[in-house]
C-alpha cells in the first residue's frame, strides 16, 4: 500500500483523482464521496507519505480476528473486539473526544429487554474508553406505543419509537461520533437544558428503531 501511495504521488494521479473514482467506484463498497474528494487530497499532500503509520486491525499475530468458513462457502476474518477495539483506539486519535471526556450513558427505552446492554457492547469498540460507557435500567417515555411489552414476568413501559441522544456541558461532537457509529442523523442530537457548567455528558434513549450489526453469528462458524 505504501509504494502504491508512492507511485501514485510519483506520477502525479492525486490530480486525477475525480476521474479515477468515477472510473474504479462500481468495484468497491465505500461510504466515501466524492465531494470529500478535494479536501482529502489536499490533506494527502500535507501529510506525505513518510508519516502516515499503518497499523493491522488483525493484531501482530491475527490475535484479533477468526478466520472462518460461512454456510455459504465465504472465507471471512471475524473480529474479537474486545482486542480490536484497543488496536482502534490505540491507532486513531481524536483529539477533541479525548479533551471532551464525556461519558455516555444508554437508556433502554425499546421495550425489549437487553438493548442497552448490547449496544453498550457494540459502541466499546470505537474510540471511547470502554468505562466511559455505562448502561441504565428501561425507563418510559413521553414517545410511546398504546401498549407495554411484556418480558417474563415483569411488564416493560411502552416503548419509544424512535432513539435520540441528547448532551450536557462541551460535549457536541461525542453526541455527533455516537450518533455516526448507530447510523443516526444529526438531527436526532439535541443539547438537554442542563445548569451552566454541567458536566460533558452523553445520553442515547434507544427506541424500537435502533439497528446494530448482528455479526456475533459469525463466532459460531467453523474455523478455516
Amino acid at each position: 500500500m505504501r509504494s502504491a501511495a508512492d507511485e501514485a504521488l510519483r506520477h502525479g494521479w492525486l490530480a486525477q483523482a475525480p476521474k479515477l473514482y468515477d472510473r474504479f467506484r462500481g468495484a468497491v463498497n465505500t461510504d466515501f464521496s466524492a465531494a470529500r474528494l478535494p479536501g482529502v487530497v489536499v490533506l494527502a499532500k500535507t501529510i506525505g507519505v513518510e508519516n502516515i503509520k499503518t497499523v493491522s486491525l488483525a493484531g501482530e499475530n491475527r490475535e484479533a480476528v477468526k478466520p472462518v468458513i460461512t454456510p455459504w462457502g465465504e472465507d471471512v476474518l471475524v473480529p474479537h473486539w474486545d482486542v480490536m477495539g484497543k488496536i482502534v483506539r490505540g491507532s486513531i486519535d481524536d483529539r477533541t473526544l479525548t479533551s471532551e471526556g464525556a461519558t455516555v450513558m444508554v437508556v433502554n427505552a425499546t421495550g425489549q429487554r437487553g438493548q442497552d446492554e448490547r449496544v453498550a457492547a457494540y459502541l466499546r469498540r470505537f474510540l471511547l474508553p470502554p468505562e466511559w460507557i455505562t448502561v441504565s435500567g428501561t425507563v418510559p417515555t413521553g414517545t410511546a406505543t398504546a401498549t407495554g411489552v411484556r418480558a417474563g414476568n415483569a411488564a416493560l413501559p411502552p416503548a419509544s419509537l424512535t432513539t435520540s441522544i441528547t448532551y450536557t456541558g462541551d460535549a457536541a461532537h461525542t453526541a455527533n461520533r455516537v450518533a455516526e457509529w448507530l447510523g443516526l442523523p444529526q438531527g436526532r442530537v439535541a443539547q438537554s437544558d442542563s445548569f451552566v457548567g454541567a458536566p460533558a455528558a452523553v445520553t442515547v434513549t434507544l427506541g424500537t428503531d435502533v439497528r446494530i450489526p448482528d455479526d456475533e453469528r459469525f463466532l459460531r462458524y467453523r474455523t478455516r
